[in-house]
């Protein structure tokens, strides 16, 4: 995995995420735009660094505010676990996937 493009990626979400969150906001829900990266990086990456990426990306949603230290470090390890063990199953250029992990990993997380 690329850690240089995966830390400015985190980054910017995360920034995008708590800076816009209000005006992202629609019928009372903001997205979660880490946790699409989550799903990206747990599809795309080698299982390991994938697990590792999605345990950092946790504690600095949580470091941001998002939460007791750990929950979401614990969900998105929770979703990356399952996100892969089906990694070779889908097709993973398909936007169609993506979408329906991203769903998947959303009730896993809340």
């Amino acid at each position: 995995m690329r850690w240089l493009t995966f830390i400015a990626a985190a980054y910017v979400l995360l920034g995008i995420q708590s800076g816009l969150g209000d005006l992202l906001r629609w019928g009372g829900a903001t997205p979660n735009l880490v946790l699409m990266l989550v799903v990206f990086v747990a599809l795309n990456a080698s299982r390991d660094a994938a697990l590792l990426g999605c345990l950092i990306l946790g504690f600095v949603h949580d470091l941001a505010g998002g939460g007791p230290i750990g929950l979401m470090a614990l969900a998105y390890g929770l979703a990356a676990v399952l996100l892969v063990q089906v990694q070779q199953l889908v097709y993973r250029d398909n936007p169609i996937t993506h979408f329906f992990a991203t769903f998947f990993a959303a009730l896993v997380v809340m």
